[in-house]
């Protein structure tokens, strides 16, 4: 994968994440008088974060496979797009379910703080691999080198 298409990958996923996460979904609660509305929102804008990471992860995991072949499972920048990967998916799949489940409840600010967790991890996680910047050319190691 070029630098450029990786770089690209990773700003539209962990970018979306920070701003949805950490500006627009605080934006809603602060400026919205109903707190219901700016909750559904929220969530709709949660859910679409979640959409462009899936599809951002799998391509960046389907490339890192086909560049590396069978190395790429000792390459931390592909278990680490897994890990966050993972933990999108549970975030959308399983607590936002619970949660749908649940509203009104006090189990609900329970899941909520959950999902608040998973999601602070997965925008740690992006921020390390994009301060790490785009994966180096794969080094062939020679006898004579």
């Amino acid at each position: 994968m070029s630098a450029a298409i990786e770089r690209l990958l990773v700003t539209l996923w962990v970018g979306s994440v920070w701003a949805i996460g950490y500006i627009a979904a605080p934006a809603l609660f602060a400026n919205l008088d109903d707190s219901e509305l700016a909750g559904r929102l929220a969530g709709e804008l949660f859910t679409a974060t979640a959409w462009v990471g899936m599809g951002c992860a799998v391509v960046l995991l389907m490339v890192y496979l086909v560049q590396r072949g069978w190395s790429v499972f000792t390459q931390w920048r592909f278990w680490l797009v897994l890990v966050m990967l993972a933990l999108t998916v549970v975030g959308e799949f399983v607590i936002r379910a619970q949660m749908e489940l649940v509203r009104g409840t006090e189990s609900f600010a329970r899941l909520h703080g959950t999902a608040q967790l998973v999601f602070l991890v997965v925008a740690l996680l992006g921020l390390a691999l994009v301060l790490a910047g785009p994966a180096g050319p794969r080094r062939r190691r020679s006898i004579f080198a």
